[in-house]
Parts: C-alpha cells; structure tokens; sequence
C-alpha cells in the first residue's frame, strides 16, 4: 500500500498511531499534485488531532473538578481517595 493510501486510511479511522509512524516518514513526493494532497491531508490530520485533544483536556478538567469536589474538607461531603 502506498504511503499516501496508508494515511488516507488512518485518516478516516482516526488511527493516531498509524498517522505518527507515517509523519515520521514522509516520502518525496514529485508530482505537485500529490504534494498538495499530502500537504492537505496533514492539515486535516492536524485538525482532527486538535479536536481530540481538546476533548481530551475538557475530560481531565471534569475529572480535576469531581475530585475537588468529592474531597472537598469544609463541604458536607467529603469523600477521602487516599487508599
């Protein structure tokens, strides 16, 4: 498979892993036309990383936020994590 086929196809499913391994090793591309769908397809990449991790970090703040809440010492509930 070739290597802008691969990403195409990490690219629709989302597969992180499979889309650092290929960024790791971009081939030269001599066709304008497949530097600019490559080029494109990184942009895209970019954008879908950047939603993902912006979910992520929306998810780690609700998490920071129960956990202050649950340990909370002044509140009536408290709830102590440490095990």
């Amino acid at each position: 498979m070739k290597w802008l086929d691969s990403f195409k196809k990490a690219l629709i499913e989302n597969d992180y892993e499979s889309m650092e391994k290929l960024l790791v090793d971009i081939p030269k591309f001599k066709d304008p036309k497949e530097q600019k769908e490559v080029l494109n397809l990184i942009v895209e990449a970019k954008k879908v990383v950047k939603v993902e991790k912006d979910k992520t970090l929306s998810q780690i703040q609700k998490i920071i936020q129960t956990k202050n809440f649950l340990t909370q010492k002044d509140g009536e509930y408290s709830f102590d994590m440490s095990f």
